[in-house]
């Protein structure tokens, strides 16, 4: 089995924020959506401080928090 890494990008950030929602309400960490998006987009738009990689097709149409978890900063299945 193969799996593909894509850095994500600035249209991935409504699927991260959902991701990113989910965990924090499954861990009870306390966020809104405006600190959600102020800590995604920076990397999304390739902050040398850090990046966001995605796991799976780069055209999927949904990401579910309850699928994946965090590994080193990558989100796996």
């Amino acid at each position: 089995m193969s799996a593909s890494l894509h850095l994500a990008r600035p249209e991935d950030l409504e699927k991260l924020l959902t991701l990113v929602q989910g965990f924090h309400a499954e861990e009870g960490i306390d966020s809104t959506d405006e600190q959600r998006r102020g800590a995604l987009l920076p990397l999304l738009e390739g902050i040398p401080y850090g990046a966001i990689y995605l796991i799976g097709p780069v055209r999927a149409d949904r990401l579910y928090h309850r699928d994946l978890h965090l590994v080193g900063g990558i989100w796996r299945a």
